[in-house]
């Protein structure tokens, strides 16, 4: 990512830059009353930080999940939208960033950005990889950090042309898939 573009920060290439707002939807998550129960359940999974903190580039499994009625209540993101922390008991976990393969609830710890149409989902997973520093310093500071939703939206990223978005964001998917047959091929290796 930074050799094709650059660092967000210094922007070394010159290219476009707009608050992540023109990006896509951005949405905050929220927690269903626990009050009742029968906002819990099996129907979406509740995602929490600790499934964004992680060294995949996808969400892992919640241990927790909604039920329909919860499911009303709660926010949720598709699949191909990126997951942020902004709101952590440690500064340094704000700004941490996954890839949701499938469609999530998420609680209030977390902003999720929709893309736009003409936004390549990898190329913005990338970009919040490569610029966490930014996400960081838009906290609070405080002993808990925070980034507000209105802070986050307004952080600069770098916007390059959709097609040069979208040629990243092939490279990006070439790169995992490869990856992932890696490791599926030293798993079978290692079972023997």
């Amino acid at each position: 990512f930074v050799s094709r573009f650059g660092n967000a920060e210094t922007n070394p290439k010159k290219l476009p830059t707009a608050p992540i707002k023109e990006f896509g939807k951005v949405v905050t998550g929220n927690t269903p009353p626990r009050k009742n129960p029968l906002n819990f359940g099996k129907s979406i999974e509740w995602i929490k930080s600790d499934n964004i903190n992680t060294p995949s580039h996808f969400l892992t499994t919640a241990e927790e999940w909604l039920s329909e009625v919860g499911r009303k209540i709660g926010r949720t993101a598709p699949s191909g939208s990126t997951l942020v922390t902004c709101i952590a008991g440690s500064p340094n976990v704000i700004g941490n960033a996954a890839l949701a393969d499938r469609e999530v609830a998420f609680n209030q710890q977390i902003n999720a950005v929709i893309p736009g149409r003409e936004i390549d989902p990898f190329f913005l997973y990338c970009q919040f990889l490569v610029s966490k520093s930014l996400v960081q310093a838009a906290s609070t500071n405080s002993m808990k950090g925070m980034v507000s939703k209105g802070k986050f939206q307004e952080i600069k990223f770098l916007k390059p042309s959709p097609e040069e978005q979208r040629d990243f964001g092939s490279f990006f998917t070439r790169t995992t898939s490869l990856g992932g047959r890696l490791e599926e091929s030293q798993r079978d290796c290692n079972a023997f």
